[in-house]
């Protein structure tokens, strides 16, 4: 009976701010196109390239035991600058969601596409989405420090929670 607990985490994640989480002046103009809680569903993955040595296709990451690295939190919010020096906004797991192996997680617009980065440092994965009705839809690739790797691909889609 864990699916319920899990839906429930989720329904009580990303919950009004509290005191200690009011953006400054700076932080809210910095992440005025970022901001809030969405749901995050991805689909199948397929190989999508691979080294051209390579005769075959290696597993998928959900065939591998190490697939924690490509997997995303079922829940994000946008929480304003990132710490890293970019003009990206740095990406939370919610209160109450389920957790991500990911150090590094952010997000930032570019043109009319969101791009999103996922990494732990060795291994990760980046998406680019467009708008799709009230939330984005995209494409998200596995990427590890590993050259020449096998790239891997899935459909994603935030929705707003």
């Amino acid at each position: 009976m864990r699916t319920p607990s899990l839906l429930l985490a989720a329904v009580a994640a990303c919950g009004g701010g509290t005191a200690d989480s009011e953006a400054t002046p700076e932080a809210a103009q910095a992440s005025t196109e970022l901001t809030g809680c969405y749901d995050v569903t991805v689909g199948e993955w397929v190989v999508e390239s691979r080294p051209s040595f390579s005769l075959r296709p290696g597993p998928l990451p959900s065939e591998r035991g190490d697939s924690t690295d490509y997997e995303l939190p079922p829940r994000i919010e946008f929480a304003g600058p990132s710490d890293r020096p970019s003009s990206g906004t740095a990406i939370v797991v919610p209160e109450g969601a389920l957790p991500s192996v990911h150090r590094y997680m952010s997000g930032r617009i570019v043109g009319d596409s969101l791009g999103l980065a996922f990494g732990t440092g060795f291994a990760g994965v980046g998406a680019w989405l467009v708008r799709s009705g009230g939330g984005w839809a995209g494409t998200a690739r596995t990427w590890i420090d590993v050259v020449p790797h096998q790239v891997n691909a899935r459909p994603i889609t935030l929705t707003p929670a």
